[in-house]
């Protein structure tokens, strides 16, 4: 038997994948996962030709097998076709295979994204009838989506009102969620990150009676939100305006964002700064844009924010952030809020030497 599960919908397609291996090897003793950079199809033949234990069944897995061997097809094609020349074509060795797999084996093959078999594969999986399955997994949209996300939080233990659920939505989904995205570049929701943040959103409601997720709790703890916060703060230290950059890292704490989660996305943003320098971003952010695998506008705005903050003084600022960092993992900073706002003042005037950040400790 052979299962094919792919499509944009993650969250579901691996329960799906959890749950057949479950259901097939429960003791574990009787599957195994293959890893797709290694695996040729002689490696996946002779694992599913692999007698089980104590008989029984025998349970295959593979998760971004196909979509990896395509990749390889494509490479051979282009730039390395003499290497490529003669060489077996994985998809009709794979096809050939399949009638032979043994009975007593299930083979699971997992995609991320829609995955369209090519015709040699095709026709073999139709040849198997109903010893092949195929099966797509869309994400939910619009208010079946919206449903969704309450229901994940419900099961979490606290309440997400229909009104925070939309918030966060157009935060998680810049391309649209109500509908089927449209646009070269467009992209469906993403339930494993959407299930991730009703997590994050259900544990900060549950200290709090009702456990109620509202649209303050999104504001504060969403991640669209907490980036674009902290977007303005890099750009109030870049052009040393103190009193708006305190103000800014002020209101993130008092909304509920912890340091360290500040911390390390002024990590993130200068180390993007750093990035867009080494490739010359300054000068061609559109260039850099692909390079970095960054949207254009994005990388239009982290030009514009490197040019005023000065290619000679983000290596400072990553300084500085790391060293906050170090204090308070190491407790050379008992709180963790003092770094912060250490770092959030010398960031706003850091200049040729960066000092150490002071301790408490005599």
């Amino acid at each position: 038997m052979l299962y094919l599960l792919q499509g944009a919908d993650t969250f579901h397609s691996l329960a799906r994948l959890r749950a057949l291996r479950a259901t097939l090897d429960p003791d574990g003793f009787n599957g195994i996962s293959l890893d797709p950079q290694d695996t040729t199809p002689d490696g996946l033949r002779a694992a599913c030709d692999t007698l089980s234990f104590f008989g029984g069944g025998r349970c295959v897995d593979a998760r971004g097998l196909l979509s990896r061997w395509k990749e390889r097809k494509g490479a051979e094609r282009g730039g390395d076709a003499e290497k490529g020349r003669g060489a077996t074509d994985p998809f009709e060795a794979l096809a050939a295979y399949l009638p032979l797999m043994p009975a007593t084996t299930t083979l699971l093959l997992w995609e991320r994204g829609p995955f369209e078999p090519p015709p040699v594969l095709r026709r073999a999986l139709q040849e198997l009838g109903p010893g092949a399955a195929i099966e797509r997994f869309d994400p939910p949209l619009g208010r079946e989506l919206r449903d969704w996300a309450i229901e994940r939080a419900r099961e979490a233990g606290a309440a997400l009102r229909p009104d925070a659920a939309e918030a966060m939505l157009d935060a998680l989904c810049p391309h649209g969620w109500h509908e089927v995205p449209r646009g070269r570049d467009a992209t469906l929701p993403d339930l494993q990150r959407i299930d991730t943040e009703v997590q994050k959103l259900a544990t900060a409601a549950l200290s709090r009676d009702p456990a109620t997720i509202t649209t303050r709790h999104v504001a504060a703890l969403t991640v669209g939100e907490a980036e674009t916060n902290v977007f303005q703060l890099v750009d109030a230290a870049a052009a040393g305006d103190t009193r708006r950059a305190l103000a800014l890292l002020r209101a993130g704490l008092e909304d509920g964002l912890a340091p360290e989660l500040i911390l390390s996305l002024l990590a993130s943003r200068f180390s993007l700064l750093a990035r867009i320098r080494a490739v010359g971003g300054g000068r061609g952010a559109e260039a850099a844009a692909g390079k970095l695998g960054i949207t254009p506008y994005r990388a239009r705005e982290t030009a514009r924010q490197l040019a005023q903050l000065g290619e000679a003084r983000v290596d400072g600022c990553l300084r500085i952030i790391l060293d906050a960092d170090e204090a308070i993992k190491t407790g050379r900073s008992p709180r963790s809020d003092d770094a912060l706002y250490w770092a959030v003042l010398e960031l706003c005037r850091v200049g040729d030497t960066v000092p150490l950040m002071p301790t408490d400790r005599g």
